[in-house]
């Protein structure tokens, strides 16, 4: 993705992948402290390179809500979100 060209960059700076599971333990079906990884620069939006680890508590619905914004979607709420991620 890095070397197919688009525009002033390349498919990988305008784009946003998302890797998680909606279960940290299966066993005890615990679905907080979630492994995310979110990959590409989403035009931009998203800076690379870093580990971010949210506060306790915080709901996943919070990225969800960050990726819609960069994606353009005028959303202010998603599920139980407390307010979008910084991402860049």
């Amino acid at each position: 993705m890095a070397e197919v060209k688009e525009g002033e960059g390349t498919l990988l700076d305008n784009s946003m992948f998302l890797l998680g599971s909606g279960i940290s333990d299966g066993s005890l079906h615990v679905y907080t402290d979630l492994p995310t990884i979110v990959a590409g620069h989403g035009g931009g939006a998203i800076a690379a390179n870093r580990h971010i680890k949210s506060a306790q508590g915080t709901p996943i619905a919070n990225l969800w809500l960050s990726m819609a914004q960069i994606m353009g979607v005028k959303v202010s709420s998603i599920g139980d979100c407390t307010g979008a991620l910084r991402m860049s």
